[in-house]
């Protein structure tokens, strides 16, 4: 008698297993979608939107309506994007900033002149052109109490293209590609002065700039 109701438990306790798998295997599919909503899973795989030519190259930022002032960020988006670029092994020379105040000094009307004209006198065959769409920075940083945009399109030019429509290496649209981003208002009241604010905020937009030109996981909750 013992023996039957110890047959009787482990019989039983091996259909609660089995039902506990069976309702596991049917609420997989739900579960794994709130994993997703929480993260899980996101770590996706963007491939490079573009591959610079092994040439010379030149990024040249534009801001014909003044809306970085002083122009602090776009040189150090110059620079930090050049870095960034040399790094990834994604271009090996690129015009500096020192290169580009040297041929505004020699050539007169140089920031009237179109990009691929500058390109040229740069001797550079490729162009990363960067147009400022929006910067919205404070005077005050201790008043920064919601994300400051900043905002700009992204184009590759062939400076030595001899036909119009062999100009725009990418994108292929007159528009460009936009990239947008907004830097936190904390990290921003950490900043000690304006420059640092500046530097800030054309390091992120360098980042996500680069991203465009190389292989890359996106993180978590992106």
């Amino acid at each position: 008698m013992y023996e039957n109701r110890r047959k009787k438990l482990i019989y039983g306790s091996w259909l609660v297993a089995m039902a506990l798998l069976v309702i596991v295997a049917g609420c997989g599919q739900q579960f794994g979608a709130i994993l997703y909503h929480l993260g899980a899973g996101q770590n996706k795989k963007v491939e490079a939107e573009f591959q610079f030519p092994v040439t010379p190259l030149l990024i040249l930022v534009d801001d014909d309506w003044d809306l970085v002032r002083p122009r602090t960020a776009c040189d150090l988006l110059v620079d930090l994007l050049a870095n960034e670029l040399r790094q990834r092994g994604l271009a090996e020379r690129v015009t500096s900033n020192d290169e580009l105040a040297k041929l505004r000094l020699a050539h007169a009307n140089f920031d009237e002149r179109g990009a691929r004209e500058i390109g040229q006198l740069a001797q550079a065959d490729t162009i990363l052109w960067l147009q400022i769409k929006r910067f919205a920075l404070p005077d005050d940083l201790d008043r920064v109490m919601t994300p400051v945009p900043f905002a700009l399109t992204v184009k590759v030019l062939d400076a030595n293209a001899e036909k119009r429509d062999e100009v725009r290496l990418w994108p292929k649209t007159r528009e460009g590609h936009t990239v947008e981003i907004e830097v936190s208002p904390y990290d921003l009241r950490q900043c000690k002065d304006m420059r640092q604010a500046h530097e800030l905020m054309a390091t992120q937009m360098a980042g996500d700039i680069a991203k465009l030109f190389y292989t890359h996981r996106t993180e978590p909750g992106t």
